[in-house]
């Protein structure tokens, strides 16, 4: 080979290296700072459920905490007997665990198994008129309110019973 082409080769090969290790530059600490928001966004959702756990732990056991709670975060359930409010909140503390398992197939933290997981659970409490009610509140995204949708219409056409519930959450 002649020098003349013996250059261009290394000459080539130089700025091949030379883009690779441009590349490498961005594109690991672009990877590292990914990597660190999805940390980030599972200590917040942890944070959050740790919290309404908490909450719910000590709303639940009492009656007269649990009438209070409905008066602040569902106004107009007084006439609500004291098992209906603990069928309603137990019910959002299910609703919401099924919520963030959704969330996590959404966000690629759990497998596309999981959403299988989500709707047989779904399918087993959305035989609940109250249940279903309480799955189309705007605290839930399109999402997932056109998941529990498609379930429950899923139900209806395989002549699934629906019971009426008392979940009055508005």
């Amino acid at each position: 080979m002649e020098e003349s082409t013996l250059q261009l080769i290394s000459v080539v090969a130089q700025t091949m290296i030379a883009v690779l290790a441009l590349v490498a530059s961005i594109a690991i600490p672009l990877r590292i700072r990914n990597a660190q928001r999805r940390r980030e966004t599972l200590d917040f959702i942890h944070a959050v459920r740790t919290m309404w756990i908490s909450i719910d732990s000590v709303v639940v056991q009492d009656d007269e905490l649990l009438k209070i709670a409905d008066s602040v975060l569902a106004p107009g359930s007084e006439a609500l007997t004291p098992a209906e409010r603990k069928k309603n909140w137990i019910s959002l503390m299910v609703l919401n665990a099924i919520y963030m398992d959704y969330l996590g197939v959404i966000n690629g933290f759990h497998s596309k198994q999981g959403l299988k997981m989500v709707r047989h659970s779904l399918r087993t409490l959305l035989v609940d008129d109250g249940f279903y009610h309480l799955t189309q509140s705007r605290a839930y995204d399109d999402g997932f309110r056109e998941l529990c949708q498609e379930v429950r219409k899923a139900l209806t056409v395989t002549g699934a019973p629906t019971l009426t519930g008392t979940l009055g959450v508005q």
